[in-house]
């Protein structure tokens, strides 16, 4: 009799997920982040000071977010600073970078993520370490945004529940970052 019973309880709780997956399938839950959201989630991790290569020392600070219409990246400026501990001269400059959007489904956070330095303007940078900077620029965004989420999916929501699954597009659309998520296609 208790056998019966835990097979009827194991078909009904099968039969019950199977038609709210039938149900969702293809439904999607659209996450909007406008410039000013996106600006307050970067900003907690500068400003950042490091030592690159034990020749660069380069800090970043007072990121501005750009996004740019019908892109799947992020835009983002910063202030630098470079010293050169050969020289022990400093420089300043700006650079602007793009960055890719991650989805870690396991956490249910959007991540920046693949740096790219598009423009590194900096009065005076000796072309030598051109090259190097924009490596130590790259290196020290990674280690950034690797630990600061843009967004994080609202752990009681029952739609951001099940749209953990799967990150379907990422665009910015009107001037807001569209991150679409859901079931199949």
């Amino acid at each position: 009799m208790l056998k019966k019973t835990l097979v009827v309880a194991a078909l009904v709780v099968t039969l019950g997920l199977v038609a709210a997956l039938w149900l969702l399938w293809g439904r999607t839950v659209v996450v909007e982040l406008g410039p000013a959201e996106l600006q307050r989630a970067l900003e907690r991790g500068f400003p950042v000071e490091k030592t690159y290569l034990v020749v660069i020392k380069l800090e970043l600070s007072e990121p501005t977010v750009a996004l740019q219409e019908s892109s799947d990246r992020i835009g983002l400026a910063a202030k630098v600073r470079v010293g050169f501990l050969d020289t022990r001269a400093t420089i300043r400059g700006t650079v602007e970078v793009s960055c890719r959007v991650r989805y870690d489904a396991a956490r249910g956070a959007f991540f920046a993520d693949d740096p790219r330095v598009e423009r590194l303007s900096i009065e005076g940078h000796p072309k030598s370490y051109l090259e190097k900077t924009t490596g130590a620029v790259t290196w020290i965004l990674r280690g950034v945004f690797e630990n600061t989420p843009v967004y994080t999916l609202r752990a009681g929501d029952t739609r951001h529940s099940f749209a953990k699954l799967l990150l379907k597009d990422v665009r910015v659309t009107h001037g807001t970052l569209r991150l679409t998520l859901g079931l199949g296609t």
